[in-house]
C-alpha cells in the first residue's frame, strides 16, 4: 500500500503584530499555536486569550496560559540529529532560478532544528574531483557553506561524508591498479594522496573530519570481504570509514575493528566495547519510536560511550515525497 496524499502542516504566520492568521470562507482547518519564550524571561505563569472571529457569529474567546519554569534545559552532550537534512522542497531542486528560495528554506530548516534542541547537523558532502599534480582535489564549497550556517545558529556537532561516485571506491579497493592508472609510484602513494590528505584539507578549511562510506547494511560474505578491504585501506591511509548497519549477526561484527564510526541499530554492549577496544566509536540510528528506544536504552547507551544518534529522516526525499513508490519505508518524520 502506498501513500498518495501529502502530509503537510503548513505554518500560518501572522504578517505583523496586529495581524492574525485566517481561513478562507467555507473551509475548515486546524490551527497549531506556537509560543516562543525569549531567553532570560522571568519565571512565572502568564495568562491571556485567543479570539476566534467569524462573520455573522459572536467572537469565541479562548483563555490560555503559559508557565515559564525557572531553569533552561541544557544541550545534550552528544550529537543528536537527523539524516537527510537537505533543502526543501523537492520540486525546487536543480533549477538556478530557485536557488535563492532553496537557500532561504534551508537556513530556516537549520535554525528550526537547532531551536528544537538538535545538536548534530550534516554539512553535506565533501566531493572528490580527481587528481592534479599528484594530489587529490576536493570540492569543499558546499560543505563550507553549510558548516557556517550550522555554526551560526550554534550547532556543537557536525558530520560530513565524502561523496562517492565510484572513484574513491576504485582507489581503496585496488590501490596498486589505481596507482598504475593515475601515475603514482605504488598503492601506498595513491592512498596517501587521496585519503591521507582529506583530514588536513578539511582542518584548514574549518570543516569536521571527513567520513568515508561505501554502502550500508552488508548482507553477504562477499559484500563483507569487499568492505573490509575498502575500509582497511582507508584506515591505512589515516582516514576514517563510516556506515550504518546492524551487528545482529556475526557476519558484520568484523567491521567494528576497521570503521572509525559504526552507526548501529540497537547495539549490544559487547559490540560497543569491541569498537572502543579498536580505537573506534559507535553511533546509533533509527532506534524506534517507543519509550524504551528514546528513554532507558538511550541512557544506558550514553553511559556506555555512544557519541551520537541520528534518526531517519528530517526532510530529504527519495524521489517524490507525495507518492513514494520508490521507497521501502515512507518518510514518516519529514517536515517542510
Amino acid at each position: 500500500q502506498f501513500g498518495v496524499l501529502p502530509f503537510i502542516v503548513k505554518p500560518l504566520v501572522a504578517a505583523g503584530p496586529d495581524a492574525a492568521p485566517s481561513a478562507k470562507a467555507g473551509t475548515a482547518r486546524q490551527f497549531w499555536i506556537t509560543v516562543s519564550i525569549p531567553d532570560g524571561q522571568k519565571a512565572g505563569t502568564y495568562t491571556g486569550s485567543f479570539v476566534l472571529s467569524a462573520q455573522g457569529a459572536p467572537d469565541l474567546v479562548l483563555p490560555a496560559s503559559v508557565t515559564v519554569l525557572p531553569f533552561k534545559l541544557p544541550d545534550a552532550d552528544m550529537g543528536l540529529g537527523f539524516f537527510g537534512t537537505s533543502p526543501a522542497p523537492y520540486s525546487a531542486y536543480g533549477f538556478p532560478e530557485n536557488q535563492a528560495r532553496v537557500d532561504a528554506d534551508h537556513a530556516r530548516i537549520i535554525a528550526d532544528l537547532r531551536a528544537h534542541g538538535v545538536t548534530l547537523f550534516d554539512v553535506g558532502a565533501l566531493r572528490f574531483k580527481g587528481f592534479k599534480d599528484g594530489q587529490a582535489v576536493w570540492d569543499t564549497e558546499k560543505a563550507e557553506k553549510l558548516a557556517k550556517a550550522a555554526r551560526d545558529v550554534g550547532f556543537p556537532f557536525l558530520r560530513m561524508l565524502a561523496w562517492e561516485d565510484g572513484k574513491l571506491n576504485e582507489i581503496a579497493l585496488d590501490p596498486a591498479a589505481a596507482a598504475r592508472k593515475h601515475g603514482f609510484a605504488d598503492g601506498d602513494a595513491i592512498l596517501k594522496a587521496t585519503y591521507g590528505t582529506a583530514n588536513e584539507i578539511c582542518k584548514q578549511r574549518g570543516l569536521p573530519e571527513p567520513l568515508f562510506s561505501f554502502g550500508d547494511e552488508p548482507g553477504t560474505q562477499p559484500e563483507m570481504d569487499k568492505l573490509l578491504t575498502l575500509y582497511a585501506n582507508v584506515r591505512k591511509a589515516g582516514a576514517h570509514g563510516y556506515i550504518c548497519y546492524s551487528t545482529s549477526h556475526d557476519l558484520t561484527r568484523p567491521l567494528l575493528d576497521v570503521l572509525r564510526v559504526s552507526s548501529l541499530n540497537q547495539a549490544p554492549l559487547g559490540d560497543i566495547q569491541r569498537a572502543q577496544k579498536a580505537g573506534n566509536t559507535v553511533w546509533l540510528n533509527n532506534q524506534g519510536r517507543n519509550r524504551w528506544a528514546y528513554g532507558a536504552y538511550m541512557w544506558k547507551a550514553h553511559a556506555a560511550g555512544i557519541e551520537a544518534y541520528q534518526q531517519f529522516l528530517y526532510n530529504g526525499a527519495h524521489v517524490d515525497p507525495y507518492y513514494p513508490l520508490d521507497s521501502i519505508e515512507d518518510e514518516e518524520s519529514m517536515v517542510y
